[in-house]
């Protein structure tokens, strides 16, 4: 398996187990209670397969030859939003009081993850 096999796979893997976190958030903010330490562990799962993704991406980008995109400085900084996006959320949503919000704010905030994953797929 290639690095940019790897890569493309774990932009799958983030794609849909981000959307399958926000879907999660929305249901804890529709039954209006808090986001458990289940949903927290994986939105931390979700970071790291973020981080490697990024990782494996920066990896491609110094060090293999040829590895040409249409616009790469683009997809680079959807790569780095993405990487940012969640603990942004969380640190901005961690003040607010109302656990209802906080579960909506987080499911925005994995919406927005998963239209910038779509959209760095539509860039490389």
């Amino acid at each position: 398996m290639t690095p940019l096999e790897v890569h493309e796979g774990l932009s799958r893997a983030c794609l849909i187990l981000t959307a399958v976190t926000g879907l999660w958030a929305l249901w804890s903010g529709i039954r209006n209670q808090a986001l458990s330490g289940s949903w927290m562990g994986t939105a931390l799962v979700c970071e790291l397969l973020l981080l490697a993704q990024l990782l494996v991406g920066g990896w491609l980008w110094f060090f293999t030859e040829g590895w040409d995109l249409p616009r790469p400085y683009l997809h680079v900084l959807y790569g780095i939003v993405v990487v940012i996006s969640l603990p942004a959320a969380w640190g901005w949503l961690s003040r607010q009081q109302e656990e209802r919000a906080r579960s909506f704010g987080m499911a925005g905030g994995c919406v927005f993850i998963v239209f910038a994953l779509l959209r760095a797929i539509q860039v490389a």
